[in-house]
């Protein structure tokens, strides 16, 4: 396998970077216009965090057909390059680049890993375009991750979304992760957080919102509450189809923990919600034991 400078040394690399305590906001562009739209969304989260930014290349059969399998290697580093120029006009905060050549599959997260990153913000194509990242070759991703993915949907365009925070509560226990970072992003943006909740409510939604209210309270964060149409189990997908009509904010959802038979026959709420035609991003969280919570 060909290697750049940064791929023979990986390691070194790597423990480096978190030798420094350098925490990273990490970006996967495919040198689409999607990848490109997942870049300046990244910038922005990475302002927001106020964290350092990577942003990761995979050489695959694609970039070897874009750059007509021509100095494959050389055309890469001058694109991330040009990426990186572009990234230090908006942004003052250190940017790395990073490529390497093999399966995008596992190299996104073994780099996120590897980095010791707080996100992944992926760009993620319509479910048509499976020679690219699609909604479910993304929730694969998020599924094998210790840390969330932002997941930006081709018609994502504006990036000042992140000044509302859409997150729906259900029965789950997991929704109290989901209810942390929706806080993280409350602290560090003055972000509104509203709350949608299902009309047929019971015990575990009460308990969730209950959980989250007393976060936000702890950090005077700004929150609202909203009832949509729905039950605690479809409330994710409801949710989703309500902040479509919004045309502003982002979603925080909870990737399932054990797909059931009827959700890989039928597909998941989350890959329900990533394959419609949406207009924002949504931040996808994989309930693991280990997962990273923030310090909100």
């Amino acid at each position: 396998m060909k290697s750049n400078f940064l791929l023979k040394q990986k390691k070194s690399y790597f423990r480096g970077m978190k030798e420094k305590n350098l925490q990273h906001i990490l970006v996967y562009t495919d040198f689409t216009e999607v990848g490109d739209n997942a870049v300046i969304h990244a910038v922005e989260i990475a302002k927001i965090f106020k964290k350092q930014l990577t942003v990761l290349h995979v050489i695959d059969d694609n970039t070897h057909s874009l750059f007509k399998n021509k100095k494959t290697e050389e055309k890469t580093e001058q694109k991330l390059n040009e990426i990186s120029e572009k990234i230090k006009k908006l942004f003052t905060g250190e940017v790395h680049t990073y490529w390497e050549e093999g399966c995008a599959c596992k190299i996104i997260n073994s780099t996120s890993e590897n980095l010791d990153a707080v996100m992944v913000v992926l760009g993620v194509h319509p479910k048509n375009r499976i020679q690219y990242i699609t909604p479910k070759y993304a929730l694969k991703k998020v599924q094998k991750s210790r840390v969330p993915f932002l997941l930006i949907p081709e018609n994502a365009k504006d990036i000042s979304v992140y000044s509302k925070v859409y997150l729906p509560i259900n029965h789950l226990k997991e929704t109290k992760e989901s209810a942390n970072w929706a806080a993280y992003f409350g602290r560090l943006n003055q972000t509104e957080v509203n709350f949608l909740l299902p009309t047929q409510s019971e015990s575990g939604v009460q308990n969730n919102l209950a959980y989250g209210k007393k976060i936000f309270k702890k950090f005077e964060l700004s929150f609202s509450e909203k009832e949509i149409k729905c039950n605690a189990i479809g409330v994710y997908v409801i949710a989703a189809k309500f902040v479509r009509t919004q045309n502003d904010g982002l979603l925080v959802i909870m990737a399932s923990r054990k797909p059931g038979f009827l959700d890989k026959l039928f597909g998941t709420k989350e890959l329900k919600i990533l394959n419609s035609n949406n207009n924002f991003p949504v931040l996808t969280i994989a309930p693991r034991e280990d997962l990273y919570v923030p310090c909100v």
